[in-house]
Parts: structure tokens; sequence; C-alpha cells
């Protein structure tokens, strides 16, 4: 039987690795738990009502603002080393920022797309901003 290589349950233990949380801790077992919310929410008729009562907030809400808190949190922490990474990257060589991008960033696309933009992208290094080259003609 055919098993897929990614699934809820690995993508959300890659995500909480990467963001320096325990794969296997309190907020990756509630993200699992939340993601399988999905299957049951059509469990019911959509022309029955659905009060959020204080049942609905203990089970689902809080476990829903736990996560979400968690995951922004490591995400601010990460902003100032992400952006300060990403100028890096822009102001090098096309090829070798496209290059270091590929090997850093998990799940960089290794298509043809980063390869075309290394050729006609060019970084302007005193601003950190990337300007098009002039087509050939």
């Amino acid at each position: 039987m055919f098993k897929p290589k990614f699934n809820h349950r690995r993508q959300i233990g890659s995500i909480v690795k990467r963001l320096g949380l325990a794969p296997n801790g309190d907020v990756a077992k509630r993200w699992i738990e939340l993601s399988k919310a999905a299957g049951r929410a059509h469990e019911r008729s959509f022309h029955e009502r659905l009060d959020a009562d204080e049942t609905f907030r203990a089970e689902f809400g809080r476990k829903v603002d736990a996560v979400i808190r968690a995951v922004a949190t490591q995400l601010q922490d990460h902003y100032v080393a992400l952006t300060r990474r990403a100028k890096e990257i822009a102001e090098m060589p096309p090829a070798q920022g496209v290059k270091i991008l590929r090997n850093e960033i998990p799940g960089a696309r290794s298509s043809s797309i980063l390869q075309k933009r290394a050729g006609d992208v060019a970084a302007v290094p005193r601003t950190g901003r990337i300007a098009r080259r002039a087509a050939p003609g």
C-alpha cells in the first residue's frame, strides 16, 4: 500500500522542530489533534446550528489559541534573523544567492525557476534592493 511522503503529522513535526519547539511537545500534539478536526467538521448536517459554548471553547478554541500563540511567538523570534539573512543573500551574486537559498530553506524549489532567476536578476549591494538587468538586444 502506498504511504504518502508527507502527511499532517510529519509536516507539523517538521515545522515545530524548525521553529525550535519539541516535535513531541504540547504545541505539536495540540496542532496534530486540531488538524484531525477538519474531517469531523462534516459529521453533522450543515443546516444545524453550532454554538460556540464553553465546552467548545475549552475543547477547541483554547487549543487553537495556544497553538497560534506559540507559533506566532516563535516566528517573531526568528523574524529578525530571517530578514538579516535575506539581506545578506540579496547582496550576493545571483547564482551564489540562489544556491545558498536552495540549501538553507527547507522545501525550497529545486526547479529551474530559481536557476532562471539567477540569470536575470542582479543584486544592488548598497541598497539591498534587487534590480532587473536589461534584456539583451
